[in-house]
């Protein structure tokens, strides 16, 4: 699980609108976060971006926002897919070949809605209200010759999340962006948060942020809570 939730869930894309037809903005992001947190037998998680980056097999991280006059539905998507092996000779006569294999593969899913509170040449702000959905498929195969056993575990949690962003203009092309929400359902908490700045092209916008996300879970699960935190690159496209 912490190999997987490492690599991002998406903290949606913002865009300013005050018409009254339908805008929309795409964003691609790059969260390059490192895990911590903790079992319920008190075992500590600690794993760096780059341990994370060397088993990554294929990720995607997208938001899409749809916004009019004070409304606006977001919508964003994070696959990843990462796997690791170890082999080698178990020791005694014969020392036979043994091979482990791990898979891990999920989706960070965020559905919601935003309405707007404020919009001058100061800032922006926006109350937004969803759900964020964590599903995890994880695989576990060892391999003693031409023997083999193996397991696999699957599951999905759903939590409603409450929260504000917006942004305070700067002079120029320049402006800080914030977002923070919080919530629970089927974990007991979960809550991110991100700061940042941001640069508006011609072609969209730049955002260089700090982000962190984390969940904490009951006594049924095996981690107890986990964290992910580290700078975050948003490319942002309005059209």
């Amino acid at each position: 699980m912490a190999l997987f939730a490492a690599s991002l869930a998406v903290v949606p894309a913002y865009g300013q609108s005050k018409s009254d037809s339908w805008e929309y903005t795409a964003s691609l992001n790059l969260w390059g976060a490192g895990v911590q947190g903790t079992t319920q037998s008190g075992a500590v998680i600690d794993m760096s971006f780059s341990d994370i980056l060397d088993n990554l097999d294929f990720t995607f991280m997208g938001a899409f926002e749809a916004r009019k006059a004070k409304w606006s539905l977001l919508a964003d998507l994070v696959y990843l897919n990462m796997s690791a092996d170890q082999s080698g000779n178990l020791p005694g006569p014969g020392g036979a070949l043994a091979r482990l294999d791990v898979g891990v593969e999920g989706v960070v899913l965020g559905l919601g809605a935003g309405y707007n509170l404020a919009d001058t040449e100061r800032g922006v702000h926006d109350v937004v209200f969803g759900a964020r959905y964590l599903n995890l498929d994880t695989s576990l195969k060892f391999t003693i010759g031409k023997e083999s056993a193996g397991t696999s575990e699957s599951g999905g949690i759903w939590d409603g999340i409450v929260g504000f962003r917006g942004r305070a203009n700067l002079q120029g092309k320049w402006y800080l962006p914030y977002y923070i929400d919080i919530g629970t359902g089927q974990s007991d908490m979960t809550w991110q948060a991100l700061v940042g700045v941001g640069y508006k092209y011609n072609w969209g916008d730049l955002v260089f942020s700090y982000r962190h996300l984390e969940w904490e879970f009951d006594a049924d699960s095996p981690i107890k809570d986990i964290n992910f935190s580290g700078p975050n690159v948003q490319f942002k496209w309005y059209f």
